[in-house]
């Protein structure tokens, strides 16, 4: 949910953004849904999220219900959320020697 409601508030350019406000009250419309989409797909490894999505759920939390229905993607994109949130805590340092360490 953190990691929707930062691309929705980006996308949006509102802060304060809760899991259940509405996209299209927010002032979201389609020009905008369509970068929205495209970060999702990209982020979360999701080819088939479509724009469509957004109008039919409109809230963070249904699109995250949406995108979690099937337990194995849950436990994926739960395991990439946290990942995420762990890397924008980190230095641009700290990103760079886990990065060599991989190598």
């Amino acid at each position: 949910d953190k990691i929707l409601i930062s691309l929705f508030e980006a996308r949006l350019s509102l802060k304060g953004i809760g899991i259940d406000d509405d996209y299209i009250e927010l002032g979201g419309d389609s020009l905008m849904a369509m970068p929205l989409a495209k970060e999702i797909r990209e982020l979360f490894d999701l080819p088939n999220f479509t724009v469509a999505q957004i109008f039919r759920n409109r809230t963070v939390a249904k699109i995250a219900d949406t995108l979690t229905q099937s337990p194995e993607e849950k436990s994926r994109l739960f395991a990439l959320a946290e990942l995420l949130e762990s890397v924008k805590q980190m230095t641009p340092e700290e990103v760079s020697r886990s990065l060599g360490a991989t190598s």
